[in-house]
């Protein structure tokens, strides 16, 4: 009959019973003797040592001679003939007497915010408590200073964003609860910044805010923080969304034609892309910029960089965008707590004066009518004071230019167009 090793009927085989002697031999007894006392004596030992560490302080009689922590102890002055060994708490020296005196090292921070503002004023001249008293103290050493920086960048002085729009100039929008152009502002989170992260705090922030008295489309503004040269930008555009894939190169050539039905731009003028996707070896960062263009029809445009376009493709993606530049003005002179110093603009508005036009400021003197352009603005000037005036009475003002010799028209002061 076949039998399976791993069977357990086959493996669960008998043993014989081992012989016993009837007695132990007096020689492995002996061995055994010596061996359980010694374990004893160890075991007794153990057990003793832990009673006497657990063993309370109080019921242990100190004399002043073997109490280390004794202040007189420790206050007598002895000469120290001994060696010194370190211990966790310090160093402790053996004196020729058999006394010991160890020395503690302690850490005591100090933090001028604790101490009585009223009495000290000056963080860098007070007196504080350290917490406890220290005797018989034998150095102290300065072991770090640290001067937290608890004041913010951008904070509650100097967070605030102001600035008015040439569109709403130019389309005459007039906000109907001040009577006057409307004014934008943005507040800044407050914070410690860097330059790039308060570059794109500025750009998210003033990217929040609607143009046109707050109901057309949202601003937008490229804002730079040139940490080299220390010049801040801003430079507003107005955007047209493009359809996907507007863009065209053509290989081994560096002009990108652009396809946006009635783009509305004129030959020559300078327009912004942005949103564009690297096209054929042609970088992103080459098309996403200002680009002096060439206009071929109502329905498109072309312009050249400095790349040739590694094979003739149509592409860009579905997020392009372009548009002009949208003139505004910063009033930082007007308007209190801005940003203006921490990016190096001074406190006074924008040094390039926002352009008006002849149907929302036009001039009027009594002593006479003369027309000029500086600036590329039509104003009527004279020695009698200058007045705004309406369209009605502009319109009057140049057919009396017109005419030379025409009667002056009379108008009220201050009549607001």
């Amino acid at each position: 009959m076949d039998t399976d090793e791993n069977d357990l009927l086959f493996t669960n085989t008998f043993i014989p019973a081992p012989e016993l002697q009837s007695e132990v031999l007096s020689e492995n007894s002996s061995e055994f003797r010596r061996y359980y006392e010694r374990e004893r004596s160890i075991n007794e030992e153990k057990r003793l040592r832990e009673s006497i560490e657990k063993m309370s302080i109080r019921s242990v009689y100190l004399e002043e001679d073997t109490d280390e922590n004794n202040m007189l102890n420790t206050n007598r002055f002895v000469k120290n003939s001994g060696t010194s060994m370190k211990s966790i708490s310090g160093s402790i020296n053996q004196t020729g007497s058999g006394r010991r005196t160890r020395d503690v090292v302690s850490y005591v921070s100090i933090d001028s915010r604790d101490r009585d503002k009223v009495l000290y004023t000056k963080p860098s001249n007070f007196k504080i408590f350290l917490g406890r008293s220290f005797y018989n103290v034998k150095s102290i050493r300065l072991s770090s200073v640290e001067f937290p920086n608890t004041n913010a960048v951008i904070n509650a002085n100097n967070h605030n964003i102001y600035w008015t729009n040439e569109e709403d100039i130019t389309l005459n929008k007039i906000n109907a609860i001040t009577n006057t152009y409307p004014e934008y502002t943005v507040q800044l989170r407050i914070g410690s910044y860097i330059s790039t992260s308060l570059q794109s705090e500025m750009t998210s922030k003033l990217a929040t805010v609607k143009r046109r008295d707050r109901v057309g489309d949202y601003h937008y503004f490229i804002v730079t923080l040139d940490i080299d040269t220390d010049i801040v930008t801003f430079t507003s555009l107005i955007l047209k969304q493009l359809s996907n894939n507007s863009i065209q190169t053509s290989e081994n050539t560096s002009v990108v034609l652009v396809n946006l039905t009635d783009h509305g731009y004129k030959d020559g003028e300078t327009v912004y892309l942005q949103g564009v996707k690297t096209l054929a070896g042609i970088p992103s960062t080459t098309m996403n910029t200002a680009h002096k263009i060439t206009v071929i029809n109502n329905n498109s445009f072309q312009f050249e960089v400095n790349v040739k376009a590694a094979e003739t493709l149509q592409g860009g993606g579905n997020t392009v965008k372009t548009g002009r530049i949208a003139p505004f003005k910063f009033l930082f002179g007007e308007r209190s707590a801005t940003v203006a110093q921490n990016i190096g603009f001074p406190l006074e508005n924008s040094s390039d004066l926002i352009k008006t036009f002849l149907q929302t400021n036009c001039w009027f003197s009594f002593s006479g009518i003369a027309k000029s352009s500086p600036n590329n603005e039509t104003s009527f000037c004279g020695g009698g004071g200058i007045f705004p005036f309406t369209r009605s009475q502009q319109m009057y003002c140049e057919k009396a230019i017109a005419a030379d010799n025409a009667p002056l028209p009379s108008f009220p002061r201050n009549n607001k167009a």
